[in-house]
């Protein structure tokens, strides 16, 4: 089969809880605001994170799971995770 025919469909586990998603609730940030070291404040959505695997985030395809993966590394560039460990588990 050629590319396209076999989705890639994992969830995301960080510091051993899975990754469920964004919630409606924000997180103050400093954001740039036009020079490297010019911050302003800005807010993010608070990331879930669970220990239930039925209640993790789906991720299919390798954009949807660079799309999350970016989420989760923002926050850690923002002091908002500490990043102990991350893991891409394949579904089957």
């Amino acid at each position: 089969m050629g590319r396209g025919y076999n989705v890639l469909k994992t969830k995301i586990k960080v510091n051993g809880k899975y990754y469920a998603g964004e919630s409606t609730e924000t997180e103050k940030v400093n954001i740039g605001a036009g020079g490297r070291y010019s911050y302003s404040k800005g807010e993010v959505n608070k990331l879930l994170f669970t220990d239930d695997p039925e209640e993790a985030k789906e991720l299919w395809g390798v954009i949807g799971i660079k799309s999350e993966l970016a989420r989760i590394f923002d926050r850690v560039e923002d002091d908002l995770i500490k990043l102990e460990s991350i893991e891409i588990i394949k579904e089957v």
